[in-house]
């Protein structure tokens, strides 16, 4: 049973390995979703111009179940 197992775990990471090849390369040079490697998206505002005014605040949690 454990050699039955083994090869079709083995066909499963190469068909994986296959298709993960052809992902990568249809996703061509941008890399991540920020158009860098590793990229999250999130990409600074242009020079001269302020990004969102962030701040930081308190909060409470209320616990709706206790009342």
């Amino acid at each position: 049973m454990k050699i039955q197992y083994d090869s079709k775990a083995d066909a499963l990471n190469r068909a994986w390995s296959e298709v993960s090849t052809q992902m990568y390369q249809q996703a061509g040079p941008q890399g991540g979703p920020g158009g860098e490697p590793g990229g999250n998206g999130h990409q600074p505002p242009p020079d001269g111009q302020a990004g969102p005014k962030v701040e930081n605040a308190d909060f409470e949690v209320v616990d709706d179940e206790k009342k």
